[in-house]
């Protein structure tokens, strides 16, 4: 993802939203994902002047044909950049239409929401009901050509993945950030493409800049065309440091601000993504990993909790059997796979209560595997500790650090089903 690389052929651009030759378009997707998320959103209607167009269409609708022309009410919003709002003929909807908007707040056309209305309905709040949908989509465009953008490039890349989990947690976190988008190999493949973004284009592949920061590890640091957004695009890395594609990071930008400073916020955000990344195929995972994953709280609590606390931990993941579950599986992590099925090693250690100790194949991880303790020193499961190896590292010591990091925990774990409870902190 470059911030100065978003021109796309106009023609190319029209075709899309009138042949949908490449299928749904990036307009269509987020009007699909929105409606999904918002079930009180009865109709939703983007009107939009693609690249190179002469006319103002609807791009995207679930109530409405697209390529349909504007009309009155539609411009009049664009240009005024103030709301619609009115009760539609059957009385039994309200139809809120407001200025549609880019990842900088940019105008890019105009949102028309259509909510379940009755007679003495709160319009006002309603309206701010719709708002909040506008606004959550607007941190989702890029610009107004990615809204005709394919809405995937490339079929390998799923939308549910873990890497599109960890932007979304973090563009939470971070609200100053305008786009965030990673960037990863296919596994098994040479093929680097955006893996995750908050602006779609998944599986679009990286252009000369992403590659040659992966190659040279030299960061891009950029100020857009138009002078309002700053990149950094740098190294996205592992657990253990290793170099497995790039991650961009782009915020609101105005001339005299401190370069240096939003550079250190993306290293800030570049960091935390790498505490969370065991390696590259682990952002191409599937979100949810099973069809029913557990949630435990507390586990994912004590896991967080733990990993602050020591830094010299890789990944730590806590197995256990949910309540009425018939299997154990991961229910808490750093690395996601949250519902994935104990394997033979798992299994092993909590029956047997003989833990496993082992050097992963690239040599660079130890892994400290044994029994999960309540407060009253039950087997409850299995805890996995990761620490980063060479050739002549006390493997011992290591063993034992691993048992303090269980110990720890045992002393806040009242029993299994706690795992699965909110704790007093947590509310």
């Amino acid at each position: 993802m470059r911030a100065l690389a978003f021109i796309v052929m106009a023609a190319s651009m029209v075709a899309v939203v009138h042949a949908q030759a490449s299928g749904p378009t990036y307009a269509q997707y987020l009007t699909a994902q929105a409606l999904a998320h918002h079930p009180e959103v009865l109709g939703l209607t983007m009107h939009v002047t693609p690249p190179g167009g002469a006319d103002n269409v609807i791009i995207a609708s679930n109530v409405a044909p697209l390529g349909k022309v504007a009309d009155q009410d539609d411009l009049r919003v664009i240009k005024s950049q103030q709301p619609l709002v009115e009760v539609t003929r059957s009385g039994d909807r309200l139809a809120v239409e407001l200025p549609l908007l880019d990842a900088s707040l940019r105008p890019v056309g105009a949102l028309a929401i259509q909510l379940a209305f009755k007679p003495g309905a709160d319009r006002q709040a309603l309206t701010a009901a719709a708002v909040r949908v506008r606004d959550e989509l607007a941190r989702r465009i890029s610009h107004v050509a990615n809204l005709v953008e394919p809405a995937s490039y490339d079929a390998r890349v799923p939308t549910n993945s873990y890497g599109q989990q960890l932007v979304d947690e973090a563009m939470a976190s971070y609200p100053e950030i305008q786009i965030l988008a990673l960037h990863a190999n296919v596994p098994k493949t040479e093929d680097n493409v955006i893996v995750a973004s908050n602006i779609g284009r998944l599986g679009k592949k990286g252009d000369e800049d992403d590659l040659r920061l992966i190659r040279t590890e030299k960061p891009n640091l950029e100020i857009n065309s138009e002078g309002n957004r700053f990149e950094a695009e740098l190294v996205l890395r592992d657990v253990s440091g290793s170099n497995i594609g790039a991650v961009g990071v782009v915020f609101g930008y105005k001339p005299g601000d401190d370069k240096i400073a939003l550079q250190r916020r993306a290293e800030q955000v570049q960091a935390g993504l790498s505490r969370r990344i065991t390696n590259s195929g682990n952002l191409f995972e599937p979100v949810p990993y099973s069809p029913n994953p557990p949630v435990a709280p507390l586990a994912q609590q004590l896991v967080d909790a733990t990993l602050g606390k020591h830094p010299e931990l890789l990944i730590l993941a806590l197995h256990a059997k949910p309540p009425g579950a018939a299997e154990v599986v991961i229910v808490a992590s750093n690395i996601g796979r949250i519902g994935k099925k104990a394997d033979e090693d798992d299994m092993g250690v909590i029956r047997t209560g003989k833990p496993v100790l082992e050097v992963n194949e690239a040599g660079n991880r130890f892994e400290v595997e044994i029994v999960m303790l309540d407060k009253s020193g039950a087997n409850i499961g299995a805890l996995s500790a990761v620490y980063a190896y060479r050739s002549g590292t006390d493997r011992a010591a290591l063993h034992i650090a691993g048992e303090k990091i269980r110990d720890e925990l045992r002393q806040q774990i009242p029993t299994l089903a706690a795992l699965f409870q909110l704790s007093k902190q947590g509310g």
